[in-house]
């Protein structure tokens, strides 16, 4: 498991890369790693000044054991569908 328990992060790089490897995460509902945490079966997301609430989600974190999940949340970012994301956003300004 990975925990980026960061209040200020813009993009949580770090949990990409730990989806990747097949690594459940935790990370604050904060910035961009809500939009990386949106399923139950790779992490969970915290209130960032709550102990208690880390506390929690690192618990239920450690039970989660969907490898190919994770995997398949981190391909959402990977370079190739990030070009594509881009160029059809440049599309749809240039039009």
């Amino acid at each position: 498991m990975c925990t980026l328990p960061s209040v200020s992060e813009a993009f949580g790089l770090t949990l990409v890369e730990s989806l990747a490897c097949g690594t459940p995460v935790v990370a604050t509902n904060a910035g961009g790693m809500a939009e990386i945490v949106t399923d139950d079966r790779i992490g969970r997301l915290f209130d960032g000044d709550d102990a208690h609430s880390l506390a929690d989600a690192l618990r239920e974190a450690m039970q989660l054991t969907d490898r190919e999940a994770c995997r398949a949340r981190a391909e959402d970012f990977s370079v190739e569908r990030t070009v594509d994301d881009y160029e059809a956003l440049y599309r749809e300004i240039a039009s």
